[in-house]
């Protein structure tokens, strides 16, 4: 049993002043402060700035995936224009960008790039049949959207061969191909 004494003892503590508290506490850097917004946040954010864009928002639709990627030490997301559908696509030529959402600023911005391949594009410039014309043995896996350190958009595929009895796929290898160009590397 506890006495009222000895209760009283265990909570004794020294009574400490907010800003001694916050005299204590590490500076932090808010520039380089990891995020917590999500993806979904991204995309909202995403979405308003594709609004913003009068010009582009009647052909192009925002991405529904927000690509999470490290720029300069900072996370970034990028989420690539998709065609609103095929007669657009044909109108439109090519896409004419990115949307680039700085998740700790919770800010976005429209970065003009030319890019012909994408997975929402129809016919020689559609991604997966660019990829699968290239590498015709291989099972294609998931891709990402990547910007290099020099702006140029990639499209990161996986190539898998299917291992073993019950024919589980195996990644070997990635494709990197350029948004614009087509080259596969």
């Amino acid at each position: 049993d506890l006495n009222e004494d000895a209760v009283k003892a265990r909570l004794d503590m020294e009574e400490v002043s907010h800003e001694e508290i916050v005299e204590m506490l590490p500076a932090i850097d808010q520039e380089g402060a990891y995020s917590w917004v999500d993806s979904a946040t991204a995309m909202k954010l995403a979405s308003r700035k594709m609004g913003e864009l009068t010009k582009l928002v009647n052909i192009y639709t925002a991405s529904k995936t927000a690509y999470t990627a490290i720029e300069d030490g900072k996370l970034v997301k990028y989420v690539p224009l998709n065609y609103a559908g095929v007669f657009k696509a044909a109108k439109a030529g090519n896409i004419p960008g990115y949307i680039k959402v700085d998740p700790v600023k919770q800010t976005a911005e429209y970065v003009e790039v030319e890019m012909h391949y994408s997975p929402s594009a129809f016919f020689r410039y559609d991604l997966m049949r660019h990829v699968r014309n290239n590498f015709p043995t291989d099972y294609l896996g998931n891709y990402s959207f990547q910007v290099s350190p020099e702006g140029v958009p990639y499209w990161v595929v996986e190539l898998q061969v299917a291992r073993g009895f019950w024919s589980v796929r195996e990644v070997v290898a990635v494709v990197m191909v350029d948004a614009n160009s087509g080259a596969c590397t």
